[in-house]
């Protein structure tokens, strides 16, 4: 099964290059939200729950295991619970962060345990 990272995180391509496939875009938060339930909608299945990790964060990356020729329907309810609870915030969610290495490495190490 292919396995694709869909990242606004450049320390997840550095750290992960050779273990998945990534996909890295210097994109918001939410359009890698949408990025993502398009993957899902392609038979892309979530490796994590995104509504519980770094809910509140500029950086955003999410593995998929590819190999369903349908879309993963739990996984873009999951991206749906996320895009709905950004809500009217989006503005936090489009601006980098001050202390943007701490929350890069803090994304990357969560990517690392499940893909790694």
């Amino acid at each position: 099964m292919k396995r694709i990272v869909i990242t606004n995180n450049k320390k997840v391509v550095e750290k992960l290059n050779d273990k998945a496939q990534i996909e890295y875009k210097e994109i918001s938060a939410l359009e890698v939200l949408k990025e993502g339930k398009y993957t899902a909608q392609q038979g892309g299945r979530l490796l994590i729950d995104p509504t519980r990790v770094a809910a509140k964060s500029y950086y955003r990356s999410l593995p998929f295991v590819m190999g369903e020729d349908e879309p993963h329907q739990q996984s873009i309810e999951l991206i749906d619970q996320c895009i709905a609870a950004i809500g009217d915030d989006k503005r936090a969610f489009a601006k980098e962060p001050f202390l943007a290495g701490i929350a890069q490495n803090k994304d990357a190490d969560i990517i690392n345990k499940v893909i790694g």
